[in-house]
């Protein structure tokens, strides 16, 4: 299997090509190699190497270009009569500094120059072209119905000044439907302000839907719901946030179902009506260097079959005298929920500050609870008459116990 290619233009974005003796023109390698050696440079892992063997670029290789947080490289295949892609999950955008910057890979601007206001059709020419879509600093984006990523493996990567806003009035603001389809928001402020006839938010979804294996990096956004979740994840869907804030949601501000799992990191959850954040089923929720405030019932609810893993993170002034600030349950039969919370600090809340309940395998470390109701609250589960268990003796500040 092998592919032919101008050695000199892989040269370009391959510093461990420039190390090695070059001549010009056209080369065979190995296909495979070729794969290897731009994974090891730009990626974690290829997210695709639909690779038409044998490859022939004898007009260099193709220009890449970033699509939500990947590199990909795109050829014609006139044997195949379509366009090929190679997509190469990326660690950040900062191992592709030496792709250039936006404007010499081509990303499209919005507002456009010429006074070309529709912002549906920049999304759709984003993620036709595979290019990055840049926000002016102040400006004001409308999405009056959701914009939905369908089809399998579509992306679309929307970077913002930190003011640059999103505001949508549909079901949802954003939604991915597709296999593999991903979402890269940077320095944006994400609103969901669709009205809810039936007034309490349960017939709207969320700013952000994800399903089915889609995939959501969220850096320095700021997402909110006027009435509905800040962000609904159900199935396999996947969201990493960082410097991000999840805020004034009429409903929950983060909402995890099925087998979804999503990481917060640097990221604040602030005046949400229900939860700050929930996670139910085989679900998985990472908390670090995070803050948890003011939420209506709960900050950090995780129940059924859910992982919980909170460190150096802060959740004060819940509002509910009746639940907890952190609250872990497997209450039922066959529930089986595990909380790892190491060095937290659990304050002023009206009810109990951490309540295990039932089926709960815990480990508890470091923590600061204090000014809460209860500040740590143990209960046999309703249903299935189970107690949570230790894996190691709870160590930190719990001024009462119960």
């Amino acid at each position: 299997q092998e592919c032919t290619l101008v050695i000199a233009e892989l040269a370009r974005c391959c510093s461990e090509v420039r190390a090695q003796r070059r001549t010009p023109g056209p080369q065979t390698f190995a296909a495979a190699a070729v794969v290897a050696l731009l994974v090891r440079r730009f990626a974690t892992r290829a997210v695709s190497t639909m690779l038409p063997l044998p490859l022939t670029l004898t007009q260099g290789l193709p220009k890449p270009v970033l699509v939500a947080g990947c590199v990909e490289l795109r050829w014609a295949d006139s044997f195949r009569g379509s366009t090929t892609a190679l997509r190469l999950q990326a660690l950040s955008t900062g191992v592709c500094a030496g792709l250039g910057d936006a404007e010499e890979l081509g990303a499209i601007h919005w507002p456009r120059p010429e006074g070309d206001d529709d912002f549906r059709a920049a999304c759709e020419e984003a993620v036709l072209s595979g290019r990055q879509l840049r926000l002016a600093p102040g400006c004001h984006a409308r999405l009056h119905e959701t914009f939905q990523l369908r089809r399998n493996r579509h992306a679309l990567s929307i970077v913002g000044s930190g003011n640059s806003v999103i505001e949508g009035t549909g079901h949802s603001v954003f939604c991915l439907a597709g296999r593999h389809s991903r979402l890269h928001l940077e320095g944006i402020v994400l609103r969901h302000s669709a009205p809810t006839p039936l007034g309490n938010g349960s017939d709207i979804g969320s700013a952000l839907f994800l399903l089915g294996k889609s995939q959501a990096q969220l850096v320095n956004v700021t997402v909110s719901s006027l009435h509905g979740l800040g962000i609904w994840m159900v199935q396999k869907a996947e969201l990493e946030a960082h410097g991000s804030h999840v805020v004034d949601c009429g409903r929950s501000g983060l909402a995890l179902f099925g087998d979804a799992s999503a990481s917060l990191v640097g990221s604040r959850v602030q005046r949400c009506t229900v939860h700050g954040a929930c996670a139910r089923g085989n679900t998985h929720l990472l908390l670090h260097h995070c803050e948890v405030k003011d939420c209506g019932r709960r900050g950090v609810y995780a129940y059924v079959n859910a992982t919980l893993d909170m460190a150096n993170s802060t959740v004060s002034g819940t509002l509910d005298r009746t639940r907890a600030a952190i609250e872990v349950a497997g209450a039922k039969p066959g529930d089986s929920t595990t909380a790892v919370i190491a060095d937290c600090q659990v304050s002023g809340n009206a009810g109990a500050g951490i309540r295990l309940r039932g089926s709960v395998s815990h480990a508890l470390t470091g923590n600061e609870c204090f000014g809460n109701s209860v500040d740590l609250n143990l209960a046999v589960g309703e249903e299935n008459d189970e107690w949570p268990v230790a894996v190691s003796h709870p160590a930190g500040r719990y001024e009462t116990v119960l």
